[in-house]
Protein backbone atom coordinates (compact mmCIF):
# COMPACT_ATOMS: atom_id res chain seq x y z
CA UNK A 1 0.00 0.00 0.00
CA UNK A 2 2.80 2.20 0.94
CA UNK A 3 4.26 1.99 -2.83
CA UNK A 4 0.86 2.06 -4.45
CA UNK A 5 0.82 5.65 -2.12
CA UNK A 6 4.50 6.99 -3.24
CA UNK A 7 3.56 5.83 -7.12
CA UNK A 8 0.76 8.74 -6.69
CA UNK A 9 2.37 11.41 -4.79
CA UNK A 10 5.10 11.31 -7.51
CA UNK A 11 2.49 11.48 -10.29
CA UNK A 12 1.28 14.33 -7.91
CA UNK A 13 4.12 15.95 -7.79
CA UNK A 14 4.98 15.95 -11.68
CA UNK A 15 1.47 17.11 -12.59
CA UNK A 16 2.05 19.96 -9.94
CA UNK A 17 5.37 20.53 -11.99
CA UNK A 18 3.76 20.17 -15.07
CA UNK A 19 1.29 23.05 -14.78
CA UNK A 20 3.56 25.50 -13.14
CA UNK A 21 3.02 27.51 -15.85
CA UNK A 22 -0.45 27.61 -16.09
CA UNK A 23 -1.99 30.64 -14.69
CA UNK A 24 -5.72 28.54 -14.34
CA UNK A 25 -4.46 25.96 -11.80
CA UNK A 26 -3.29 26.82 -8.36
CA UNK A 27 0.51 25.60 -8.17
CA UNK A 28 0.08 24.60 -4.18
CA UNK A 29 -3.13 22.82 -2.61
CA UNK A 30 -3.76 23.37 1.17
CA UNK A 31 -3.89 19.57 2.95
CA UNK A 32 -7.32 20.06 4.03
CA UNK A 33 -8.13 20.31 0.13
CA UNK A 34 -5.88 17.59 -0.84
CA UNK A 35 -7.82 15.49 2.07
CA UNK A 36 -11.48 16.61 0.95
CA UNK A 37 -10.30 15.59 -3.00
CA UNK A 38 -9.12 12.40 -1.84
CA UNK A 39 -12.61 11.84 0.16
CA UNK A 40 -14.61 12.71 -2.43
CA UNK A 41 -12.85 9.91 -5.06
CA UNK A 42 -13.23 7.86 -2.87
CA UNK A 43 -17.03 8.33 -2.53
CA UNK A 44 -16.84 8.14 -6.39
CA UNK A 45 -15.90 4.96 -5.97
CA UNK A 46 -18.15 3.82 -3.74
CA UNK A 47 -21.21 5.35 -5.98
CA UNK A 48 -19.81 3.79 -9.13
CA UNK A 49 -19.66 0.01 -7.73
CA UNK A 50 -23.28 0.50 -6.08
CA UNK A 51 -25.85 -1.82 -6.87
CA UNK A 52 -29.13 -0.30 -8.89
CA UNK A 53 -31.47 -3.02 -7.23
CA UNK A 54 -30.16 -3.08 -3.32
CA UNK A 55 -27.90 0.47 -3.00
CA UNK A 56 -25.51 -1.19 -1.75
CA UNK A 57 -21.79 -0.86 -2.90
CA UNK A 58 -19.16 -3.75 -3.44
CA UNK A 59 -16.88 -1.38 -3.10
CA UNK A 60 -16.70 0.31 0.67
CA UNK A 61 -14.98 4.05 0.29
CA UNK A 62 -13.55 3.22 3.46
CA UNK A 63 -11.38 0.10 1.86
CA UNK A 64 -10.20 2.65 -1.05
CA UNK A 65 -6.77 3.46 -1.26
CA UNK A 66 -8.06 7.22 -1.64
CA UNK A 67 -9.40 6.92 2.14
CA UNK A 68 -6.17 5.52 3.35
CA UNK A 69 -4.75 8.28 1.79
CA UNK A 70 -6.55 10.79 2.96
CA UNK A 71 -6.52 9.39 6.71
CA UNK A 72 -2.60 9.16 6.62
CA UNK A 73 -2.44 12.69 5.90
CA UNK A 74 -4.59 13.71 8.65
CA UNK A 75 -2.46 11.74 11.01
CA UNK A 76 0.66 13.42 10.10
CA UNK A 77 -1.01 16.62 10.39
CA UNK A 78 -2.50 16.03 13.49
CA UNK A 79 1.46 15.15 14.66
CA UNK A 80 2.90 18.01 12.89
CA UNK A 81 0.23 20.21 14.91
CA UNK A 82 1.32 18.38 17.90
CA UNK A 83 5.06 19.28 17.93
CA UNK A 84 3.68 22.89 16.37
CA UNK A 85 2.18 23.09 19.84
CA UNK A 86 5.16 21.35 21.98
CA UNK A 87 7.40 23.57 20.47
CA UNK A 88 5.29 26.87 21.36
CA UNK A 89 4.95 25.60 24.80
CA UNK A 90 8.54 25.18 25.27
CA UNK A 91 9.16 28.74 23.54
CA UNK A 92 6.47 30.59 26.26
CA UNK A 93 8.61 28.39 28.83
CA UNK A 94 12.29 29.61 28.16
CA UNK A 95 10.54 33.30 28.03
CA UNK A 96 9.00 32.82 31.31
CA UNK A 97 12.36 31.12 32.71
CA UNK A 98 14.53 34.18 31.09
CA UNK A 99 12.38 36.40 32.78
CA UNK A 100 11.95 34.77 36.56
CA UNK A 101 16.02 35.06 36.11
CA UNK A 102 15.91 38.63 34.84
CA UNK A 103 17.11 38.36 31.51
CA UNK A 104 17.46 40.98 29.10
CA UNK A 105 14.35 41.94 26.87
CA UNK A 106 17.04 42.58 23.70
CA UNK A 107 17.96 38.60 23.99
CA UNK A 108 17.23 36.63 21.05
CA UNK A 109 15.98 33.15 21.09
CA UNK A 110 18.46 31.56 18.81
Amino acid sequence: MMGMLKEWYEAWLREQEATKGDPTRPMYRFPNEIVKALRQQAQNCEDGERNLKTGISSWPKETTLEWAAADLIEERLEEIRHYENMRDRFVELWLDLRDLLGGDDDETLA
